[in-house]
């Protein structure tokens, strides 16, 4: 029998004040956010289907994912950093360069006076393995990015996670690589923000106990669970979570209702195998 993880509640309202600074005479210049196109086309238009044929590479690709997810909550920790780390940009910052020590959490912003646009940039020293860390620069960090243009937030937060050290249900877990959080074409006011379904797409290596990923994990977060992309020689497929009885997958022929148990999936008008 496959197991599926419980959704986590991650409902947050981010908190972001308006930032001073474009290209000035500091020399400060802001940044372009990556184009997350592709991923988020892989999300609205899976192209791999479900069949017969498609299932065993489909099932082993869920198995490997899965095991991340429920291993390590690697896209629920960076999306709590995210979180985290805008509630304290929502303490009163002046124009410039300046930093801000808060906890396990470092805040620089730069730019000069000019108009409600600017970049953010955000560290977070990360918590360390065992219960109840201290703030240490040997735990490794995670840097990301957010621009704010005259138009307001751009929805893409990236960065880096470098040798980041957490635990995840008493297990020692470590991420390496690129992170990227799409918020949503919704996100256009920095002074209250409220994320519907961020997107969390992980691109590195993920050490947990004995177990490594070398490779891309994404998870979009809506309420009242999650979606993961599948990746198979086929193409993609989406495994969807809502509760306990309903899961299952989309794929280019449609959304298809499973139950490991039984070990098959419905459309409502067709049935495939699983075994």
């Amino acid at each position: 029998m496959r197991s599926v993880c419980q959704p986590v509640a991650l409902a947050f309202v981010l908190m972001v004040l308006p930032i001073w600074s474009s290209c000035g005479d500091d020399g400060f210049s802001i940044p372009t956010p990556p184009d997350m196109g592709p991923i988020l086309q892989q999300f609205s238009a899976p192209s791999a289907p479900l069949t017969e044929g498609t299932v065993p590479a489909i099932l082993n690709s869920l198995d490997d994912v899965m095991g991340v997810v429920e291993g390590t909550d690697v896209s629920g920790f960076l999306l709590e950093t995210v979180g985290g780390m805008f509630e304290q940009g929502s303490a009163e910052v002046g124009s410039g360069s300046g930093s801000q020590e808060t906890g396990m959490e470092a805040l620089e912003v730069g730019g000069t006076s000019l108009d409600a646009a600017g970049k953010v940039e955000l560290v977070r020293i990360c918590p360390g393995h065992g219960v109840g860390g201290v703030v240490d620069k040997a735990n490794g960090k995670v840097t990301l990015t957010v621009v704010v243009t005259d138009q307001g937030l751009e929805p893409v937060v990236w960065g880096d996670a470098e040798s980041c050290r957490y635990s995840h249900q008493g297990v020692d877990v470590v991420i390496d690589g690129e992170v990227q959080v799409y918020l949503g074409d919704a996100v256009s006011q920095w002074d209250s923000i409220a994320v519907d379904a961020p997107l969390i797409n992980f691109t590195g290596s993920v050490v947990w106990g004995d177990s490594v990923l070398d490779g891309s994990l994404a998870v979009r977060l809506a309420e009242p669970g999650f979606q993961i992309n599948l990746d198979t020689p086929d193409g993609n497929v989406l495994f969807y979570y809502a509760s306990e009885i309903l899961y299952g997958f989309v794929a280019s022929n449609g959304k298809w209702d499973c139950d490991f148990e039984e070990g098959q999936c419905t459309d409502g008008s067709s049935v495939i195998s699983l075994l």
